[in-house]
């Protein structure tokens, strides 16, 4: 019997890592023209454009191109190409049905878990990673989300057979939530309960890790703490803090923490951010609005609270970008852009805010987030605007990979369409 169980391990094995690697060398050599399709090139929408992928990465887009020899040709008539979207904040692939706790990963039981590595706990069988990618997604920043520290960001792939080939960085980000100095109630706003105390740990535990990062940089022994050795790369300002707030007086919390550590920091939610548009102008500080869509609170007489703060941060010159949080909503943030378009955001700007603008604030903007030469070649193909919600998205590539757009949701479409073709 353990012989048996052996072979099958081995047999196993072998399989995996043959799949893997078909996966990552199905086109890495071969030559793609896509031709004949109307481009969306950094701010340019070229028609019957041409565009040359070798190796995964874009060498050329125009028109009258050179075809290398032998490569492979694909007409793109009548086709839109644009760059693929990448979401900056979700609980994607940590959590898969919010009543069922067995599927619930988002972090752990303690207050402060820098140490956590969320692509660890990534699940690469989420049944909304196809439906998201089916929308025109192919990145997502999946973050830990309990506690004050719930530990650090990673950009994942959704291309690969595991986590390990999914991953593309990590750590994005340290995340953290700032524990709010007044809670919200149908009765307006009030001192929130432990929340000055929680601000007070948070404090306690930086400069802990501070202590502990002079002790190392002097040498001195020290007994090894998994948790302080964690923060070295943020006190040391290689690893970015990105801290969600949004009443006025948390932001500036925020911001004389940020100073008083020396932190890099992003501000994830600041629906109040405006109030602080010069300064946060001048330090560089971005903003990630984690959803348009969302409902203002009380003390806020605007209903498009939301809807209008990616095109106050624009017009501020705020550098920022828009995300879907949860899990299975992800699949909708290109309409999130759009509704943000319908209250003030140019168009071409609300297409960066889920492409660019998301890949410069996470760090891979050099590599990714446009149709440029020199990039990687993630793309949709599509017929129209991706931000118009009757527009169809037909292909994807990731790194010059064609992905299956294959889902749950198109599947029971065309199962229970067929019902009434009989």
């Amino acid at each position: 019997m353990k012989r048996y169980i052996l072979i099958s391990i081995i047999f196993l094995a072998y399989f995996q890592v043959s799949a893997a690697d078909y996966m990552q060398k199905v086109t890495n050599d071969k030559t793609f023209v896509f031709s004949n399709a109307k481009i969306k090139s950094g701010d340019d929408l070229i028609d019957n454009a041409s565009m040359i992928i070798e190796k995964g990465m874009i060498v050329e887009i125009g028109k009258d191109l050179n075809i290398p020899e032998g490569a492979e040709m694909v007409n793109m008539s009548g086709k839109y190409i644009y760059p693929a979207f990448i979401n900056a904040y979700s609980a994607l692939g940590i959590t898969e049905v919010s009543a069922v706790w067995q599927t619930m990963d988002g972090g752990e039981k303690e207050d402060f878990n820098p140490n956590i590595k969320v692509e660890k706990a990534f699940n690469t069988e989420s049944a909304h990673i196809d439906v998201t990618r089916a929308n025109g997604i192919a990145y997502n920043v999946t973050v830990p989300m309990s506690g004050i520290i719930p530990g650090t960001s990673a950009l994942m792939r959704f291309k690969g057979w595991n986590w390990k080939e999914m991953l593309d960085k990590a750590p994005v980000s340290l995340i953290l939530s700032w524990p709010t100095s007044a809670t919200m109630t149908a009765f307006g706003s009030g001192p929130s309960l432990g929340g000055q105390s929680k601000i007070d740990l948070l404090y306690e535990f930086f400069d802990q890790s501070t202590a502990y990062l002079k002790a190392v940089e002097s040498g001195a022994y020290l007994k090894h703490d998994l948790r302080f050795e964690s923060m070295l790369p943020v006190l040391k300002g290689e690893t970015p803090v990105w801290i969600t707030a949004n009443k006025a007086d948390d932001i500036q919390s925020v911001l004389s923490f940020a100073d008083r550590y020396k932190l890099k920091i992003a501000i994830v939610g600041g629906l109040e951010s405006i109030a602080f548009a010069e300064m946060l102008k001048q330090r560089e500080i971005p903003v990630i609005v984690p959803n348009v869509f969302e409902l203002p609170n009380r003390n806020n007489p605007y209903f498009d609270a939301y809807y209008a703060l990616p095109s106050k941060l624009y017009a501020a010159g705020i550098k920022f970008c828009i995300s879907v949080g949860g899990n299975m909503e992800v699949r909708n943030l290109p309409f999130h852009a759009a509704k943000a378009a319908s209250y003030g955001l140019p168009i071409d700007e609300a297409l960066k805010s889920i492409t660019q603008y998301p890949a410069d604030i996470i760090g891979v903007g050099a590599g990714k987030g446009s149709l440029t030469v020199g990039k990687e070649a993630t793309f949709i193909v599509t017929d129209g605007n991706p931000l118009e919600v009757k527009t169809k998205i037909t292909k994807m590539f990731i790194q010059g990979d064609e992905v299956s757009l294959e889902n749950k949701h198109k599947t029971l479409y065309e199962k229970y369409k067929s019902r009434y073709e009989k």
